[in-house]
């Protein structure tokens, strides 16, 4: 029967730390063998991301301070109409205030 060889990295920050590593291998049978090799962590594509984000925030910023400058002129006059009127509905309302005495 042909068996594939399955590997298994495992990340570890205490590299004398085999417990997780021993529990795996329990799942070993006859049809499936685990190879497990055991690393320090490092990064990933870390230019392959970095490029993209850095290139979409510089062609993107001058969009997104015009809009959220836009929104916010738009949106002074609501919220000012609102602390208005929120200020006029808490005047008439009457207070009784309870001290201990």
């Amino acid at each position: 029967m042909r068996t594939n060889a399955h590997i298994l990295i495992n990340e570890t920050l205490i590299p004398d730390s085999n417990s997780a590593v021993t529990d795996l291998t329990m799942l070993e049978t006859e049809t499936l063998r685990l190879e497990i090799k055991t690393q320090e962590p490092k990064m990933y594509a870390s230019l392959e991301w970095f490029v993209p984000s850095i290139l979409f925030a510089f062609i993107a910023k001058p969009y997104f301070d015009s809009f959220l400058s836009q929104m916010g002129s738009n949106h002074y006059s609501i919220l000012k109409e609102w602390i208005y009127n929120q200020n006029k509905n808490l005047k008439g309302r009457k207070v009784k205030t309870v001290t201990s005495s």
